[in-house]
């Protein structure tokens, strides 16, 4: 059964998260969060691109360009430290984990970020990342740390020679 009030809690979490992250609000904006967060569900939910689900994918865009990546740490440390406090962290016996991680690309494979796939299922290239998460017994959620990028070439020495 679906907790309805978790529901809730957590897309006014996404929205605050949009607008912190992004730097975005009511009073210089005509899309906020609360705008925004609908297309991102719906792309979420039926695993597709914001441009299929809805019309808000250019503003959406424009603002992660004009965006800083530190907005984005800083709104995501604060959920941590949330959640953190929610779990009572403090007190409990955890472990990091980390995996591999491959999200699917359909696409001309192009650049470094993007492995090259064998098409199957119209997959042309896989996004892979190094995941850091905690775990623990006594926390029913594995909670993502941090995700990396990997690149092609990452696992490829470079052979020096002596001038």
């Amino acid at each position: 059964m679906i907790n309805h009030e978790r529901v809730v809690e957590g897309i006014r979490f996404l929205r605050r998260f949009i607008d912190t992250s992004l730097g975005i609000n009511e009073e210089k904006h005509s899309i906020t969060g609360f705008g925004l967060s609908e297309s991102l569900l719906d792309a979420s939910a039926y695993n597709t691109y914001l441009e299929t689900v809805g019309n808000k994918a250019d503003t959406l865009y424009l603002h992660i360009k004009k965006g800083l990546t530190e907005m984005v740490t800083y709104s995501y440390l604060a959920y941590i430290k949330r959640i953190s406090e929610k779990f009572d962290w403090k007190s409990k016996n955890f472990m990091l984990a980390f995996d591999y991680t491959d999200e699917d690309f359909y696409g001309k494979v192009q650049g470094l970020d993007i492995f090259g796939w064998t098409k199957k299922d119209a997959v042309t290239g896989k996004f892979k990342f190094l995941t850091c998460s905690v775990i623990s017994d006594e926390i029913p959620q594995k909670v993502p740390l941090v995700s990396i990028p990997i690149q092609i070439g990452h696992n490829i020495a470079i052979k020096r020679s002596r001038a």
